[in-house]
């Protein structure tokens, strides 16, 4: 196996060039070919949101390693099944995500037949070890090898009660950890795949058939692409280490952790920020700064875009009375960087009715007070306030750009 080339897929659809998941692949890509040591076969499954600019920068990259590379255009070969898909995804979703996160689903059948074997990788890895590392792992019996999310907390009691607490928060909406179709211990995040081909594509349904089943029949799913790959290959999947797949968030936010090792590390695009103090984001920008991808206006856009959010976060707390919905582990670090105050009111997000007394408050407080929002899943709280009317920059604000 040591002498074959190893497979690697991305899925690149652009929906906001502000958050640019084409960019990100392409410095994942770098980290990647970097620290290979053997052939590697890079396949972009994509769409025309794939600028030719950016088509010619990956094979820039795969000529700098001589290594190969090929496009594959997902949203044509997939057509009809991406389609029956998008009828069941929230606007949200297709809105904040996009489509790409679908591609993953469609290797089996896009992939040429002689591949046998891939890697999938979310565009916001980065890779810091030699990738043959996780292709000599091994696959479960149904072809899939993947990390447990419960990996990334301190056990699985503390991972169901996390998801548990997210859910009675109103947070994710149908869950299927909580409605028991898949176990907690076992549900598995779909951001880094080792994938037997051979057997998947030998399957009685293919995948995409699959996923357009569950979809069919749980259209408000918080994670649908992932939840579906969990309904398919939970039971047998071959659990890998956390190492192939470590949360950056969980690092910095939860585990505190500032310790660069060989990992695959999985960042929240949005959540990344150029902040080189801490470890993690300065492994990204080394990374960037090798790339096809490096210019100075890019760091000149990325600065300006966080002192944007800088100036819009001020000017919303401006005036206005500071209310804190954070957990109780980050008060002391407000208390240092912002002066947060004892008689200033504080939500404690691990309570289990703190969403209700979030949205009670906001109403009571509206256009009085500003609401300094910490929470690990940020994305998903900006989606819940916004559908109950409250305005980011208005009505709330994302605290974590205090913090890191």
């Amino acid at each position: 196996m040591s002498k074959d080339p190893i497979h690697i897929a991305y899925g690149i659809h652009v929906t906001d060039p502000e958050w640019d998941y084409a960019l990100y692949a392409g410095v994942s890509a770098t980290s990647l070919l970097k620290n290979a040591t053997g052939p590697v076969v890079l396949h972009i499954l994509t769409d025309e949101s794939l600028t030719e600019e950016y088509r010619k920068k990956f094979l820039l990259l795969a000529s700098k390693y001589n290594q190969q590379i090929f496009f594959y255009d997902a949203d044509v070969i997939c057509r009809n099944a991406i389609h029956d898909m998008g009828q069941h995804l929230s606007e949200f979703f297709q809105q904040w995500y996009g489509l790409g996160c679908l591609y993953r689903i469609f290797l089996p059948d896009v992939l040429p037949q002689e591949v046998n074997r891939c890697i999938y990788l979310d565009c916001d890895t980065i890779v810091n070890l030699d990738i043959r590392t996780l292709w000599e792992e091994t696959t479960g019996i149904n072809g899939l090898g993947a990390v447990a999310e419960n990996e990334s907390c301190e056990g699985p009691s503390e991972y169901e009660s996390l998801i548990r607490g997210i859910c009675k928060r109103g947070i994710f909406r149908n869950d299927i950890r909580i409605e028991k179709m898949v176990p907690f211990i076992d549900y598995f995040n779909s951001g880094v795949l080792l994938m037997d081909l051979d057997v998947i594509r030998h399957r009685d349904k293919s995948i995409a058939e699959c996923t357009v089943d569950f979809l069919s029949g749980f259209p408000d799913s918080s994670y649908p692409e992932q939840d579906a790959l969990n309904i398919i290959f939970s039971e047998e999947y071959n659990k890998l280490s956390e190492k192939y797949n470590t949360f950056v968030d969980q690092e910095i936010f939860v585990k505190r952790r500032r310790v660069i090792e060989p990992r695959i590390y999985h960042y929240i695009v949005r959540g990344l920020r150029p902040n080189l103090s801490i470890p993690q984001f300065k492994l990204f920008f080394s990374y960037f700064d090798e790339s096809p991808w490096h210019d100075e206006v890019f760091y000149y856009s990325w600065a300006l875009k966080e002192n944007q959010i800088l100036v819009k976060t001020f000017y919303a707390l401006a005036g206005k009375k500071r209310v804190f919905y954070a957990s109780s582990n980050d008060r002391t670090q407000l208390e240092k960087v912002i002066r947060l105050q004892k008689e200033e009111l504080f939500i404690d997000n691990e309570n289990e009715d703190c969403l209700n007394t979030l949205f009670r408050i906001m109403e009571d407080e509206k256009g009085k007070s500003c609401f300094i929002v910490i929470d690990y899943d940020y994305s998903n709280m900006r989606r819940l306030l916004t559908e109950k009317g409250f305005k980011e920059f208005d009505d709330f604000v994302d605290g974590r750009v205090f913090l890191y």
